[in-house]
């Protein structure tokens, strides 16, 4: 049976009996040109959606990014194939009535309450789907079977060198490559957003090595408090000398205006409130003309992870180095200015983080009214991944690309959307696939050590930028603080008693 395929407003070559279809100008091109070859998709490091339709094999190919950049979304219906960038452009497509998934809508709205990060390749409509970050789906004979051609694995062995220094000198390689290869021609066009914290001045350090000026937008609060760390910036700005710098508040963010832009771009709403409360940086990038904008979100679930307590001491007690285990412990509290609990106490959060199961038993009870009543709501809540991870390594992998990477991946999907509605795209150097293979690699000691986390990001800061920046240990602050404190004053004031009857949902 021969498929009928459209694709919405992308490119298309022929080479032969195989049909190339893509949003990516320049890796057509590429096709074209046969720089491509056998699957090169593996090694490719750039956002990018493909479509492969060989006729001669009577087989049809889906491929999109390791991380998900380039959005790609597909109804497939026995003989009917759409795929596009966008939901909106799918719904146009059908030209019929579209049905709600009311299990991921409410999962999305859910998503922060109740920490539901599973992810998954349904959207907000049955039968448009996504194409999930990293694989391949292949259609035959009108099935489809999916292959994963990239994913963190934790599974891989641990990488040991015989000093610090090494281990930096090849972080220092990774995201010099990784910032390299997504620069474009022209260095002119490129911003970043920047706070001051840990992960963007990584970013901004990685641009300034690799001989490049950014534009800094600074997202700044409306009043001083701590969800404000943009006086954390100066610091920065001023060792790097940089000058282009934009600090951006919320007097022209208007909550109304951006949920109609957002049910345009979305047709309907986003998986996150990310999109809506960095608007007003949006809106600033687009209106300087930059076409590309630098990140550091994704730093903090593997590059500059923060190996959380619970699972360095699983990891620790699981090799048996309990003294390691317990010194971590005692140094954690030291480095956070906190009094060390009693050997009784500090015994039982030992025995609590190896076997998790024991300190279940009295939440699971607490809470059974409200599982209660989420299960007669329809509300599937999944289980916590402290229960699941036994190292830092495999929660790192876990975020990134398995089990809890709806946060990552659809945060990066929604931004990826809107900044295409303004006329940039974002780039993420922590998340360059072999920095993230690598960094998951490292032995633990590199990852926390005396009660001090995130290492090797600390080490490579120490290079370039003075001790108060790299030594903070608080994360207090807010990536959207102006727009968030705006939409909080004007709810608690009844602005928005009225506002959303007049969104639409399910209209492109």
């Amino acid at each position: 049976m021969t498929i009928h395929i459209k694709s919405c407003n992308w490119g298309g070559i022929n080479l032969g009996s195989i049909e190339f279809y893509s949003p990516n100008v320049e890796l057509l091109e590429q096709l074209s040109h046969g720089k491509l070859h056998g699957a090169w998709w593996k090694d490719y490091y750039q956002p990018f959606a493909l479509l492969i339709v060989d006729k001669q094999k009577g087989k049809t190919q889906l491929i999109r990014d390791h991380l998900g950049q380039e959005p790609f979304f597909y109804y497939f219906n026995d003989d009917e194939l759409i795929v596009a960038s966008s939901i909106p452009e799918i719904i146009e497509q059908l030209g019929t009535p579209t049905v709600i998934n009311r299990q991921e809508i409410i999962n999305t709205l859910a998503s922060s309450y109740l920490i539901i990060d599973k992810y998954s390749d349904e959207t907000h409509y049955q039968s448009i789907l996504r194409v999930e970050p990293g694989a391949v789906l292949t259609i035959v004979n009108q099935k489809i079977i999916k292959h994963k051609y990239w994913e963190l694995s934790a599974e891989c062995p641990k990488i040991y060198y015989r000093n610090d220094a090494d281990y930096l000198e090849h972080f220092n390689e990774l995201i010099h490559e990784g910032v390299r290869i997504m620069l474009p021609d022209n260095h002119m066009s490129i911003a970043a957003e920047f706070s001051g914290g840990l992960d963007s001045s990584t970013v901004i350090s990685a641009l300034r090595q690799n001989h490049v000026d950014p534009h800094l937008f600074i997202h700044t609060s409306l009043k001083q408090n701590d969800s404000d760390e943009s006086f954390k910036a100066h610091e920065v700005i001023k060792h790097y000398g940089l000058s282009k710098v934009t600090q951006v508040n919320a007097d022209k963010f208007y909550l109304e205006d951006v949920l109609q832009k957002c049910a345009r771009v979305f047709a309907g709403m986003p998986h996150y409130l990310f999109p809506i409360g960095a608007n007003n940086v949006h809106e600033a990038v687009s209106n300087t003309g930059h076409k590309v904008l630098f990140s550091g979100f994704g730093g903090d679930e593997c590059v500059s992870g923060h190996a959380l307590m619970r699972f360095t001491l699983r990891e620790c007690l699981g090799n048996n180095y309990f003294s390691n285990a317990l010194n971590e412990l005692q140094q954690s509290y030291v480095v956070n200015g906190k009094p060390i609990p009693s050997q009784i106490r500090l015994i039982f959060t030992l025995l609590t983080s190896r076997f998790p199961f024991l300190s279940v038993s009295k939440r699971t009870i607490k809470e059974l009214p409200l599982r209660l009543q989420h299960f007669i709501h329809g509300i599937i809540v999944q289980p916590d991944s402290s229960q699941i991870e036994k190292s830092v390594a495999h929660f790192e992998a876990s975020l990134i690309s398995g089990y809890n990477s709806r946060h990552v991946r659809l945060r990066i999907e929604d931004s990826a959307l809107i900044g295409k509605s303004y006329g940039f795209s974002y780039r993420y150097p922590l998340l360059y696939p072999k920095l993230l293979e690598y960094c998951n690699r490292l032995p633990l000691h590199m990852k926390r050590r005396n009660g001090i986390n995130r290492l090797i990001v600390r080490n490579y800061l120490s290079q370039f930028l003075p001790l108060s920046v790299y030594q903070k240990h608080d994360k207090s602050g807010a990536i959207m603080p102006a727009t968030v404190e705006k939409m909080t004053s004007e709810y608690l004031d009844g602005k928005y008693n009225i506002l959303f009857e007049s969104i639409p949902y399910d209209k492109p």
